[in-house]
């Protein structure tokens, strides 16, 4: 099975859109990060085909951090305009 090129794999990711859309009810905003394409392309079109109107934003640092020196993720309940 390819890591990001399969159907299955895609409907797979796309479930993590559908549980963002479960449990965030007035989610207007999905940032998803970019590196093969398979997430972003399974989340995007779950949330899609669910809610046409979700902004979806493709994401990914300039330079990638090492494990041991990455800084806490930030969480932020506002879309950027």
């Amino acid at each position: 099975m390819h890591p990001f090129d399969d159907p299955h794999t895609l409907a797979g990711q796309g479930t993590l859109g559908l549980e963002l859309l479960a449990d965030l009810t007035d989610l207007d905003c999905v940032l998803i990060a970019i590196g093969g394409g398979g997430l972003i392309a399974g989340m995007a079109a779950a949330i899609k085909q669910q809610r046409p109107q979700v902004r979806i934003i493709g994401v990914e640092p300039p330079v990638p951090p090492r494990c041991n020196t990455a800084s806490p993720p930030v969480v932020s309940s506002r879309c950027p305009r």
